[in-house]
């Protein structure tokens, strides 16, 4: 799910958003799988976590998931009302939203993905 503060929902173009840009790559077969969803205006970290444990555990469901989040999301975002403690070093290593999904208790695989930075020319 990306969340996006606007109402368009994120990049003008498919090419400028990896959003967009990994969903349009998917494979037929594979498509029914994976959701791709924007939800726009404020979200809270509680809302994703309640979202996420309503997606990754279907009634009845014995199938694995997985979420897949950036180590930088949820950085700006409100707790909102949340009923767990997230330990400090959790948050530092996985990162703000990813540290609140272990210690909220989804139940899904976790791959937590970091964008490369590019090196500033004035450090060569």
């Amino acid at each position: 799910m990306r969340i996006s503060a606007s109402a368009t929902g994120g990049l003008s173009s498919v090419a400028e958003d990896p959003f967009d840009l990994a969903a349009s790559k998917i494979p037929a077969d594979t498509a029914t799988r994976i959701k791709f969803e924007t939800a726009t205006g404020s979200t809270t970290i509680e809302e994703l976590l309640h979202y996420a444990m309503i997606e990754t555990n279907p009634e009845g469901s014995k199938t694995p998931s997985l979420v897949v989040v950036g180590r930088r999301s949820g950085i700006n975002m409100e707790e909102g009302k949340l009923y767990h403690k997230t330990r400090e070093e959790l948050r530092s290593c996985l990162g703000a939203l990813a540290g609140h999904i272990v210690a909220g208790g989804v139940r899904a695989d976790l791959l937590v993905v970091q964008s490369k930075r590019l090196v500033e020319a004035s450090r060569n």
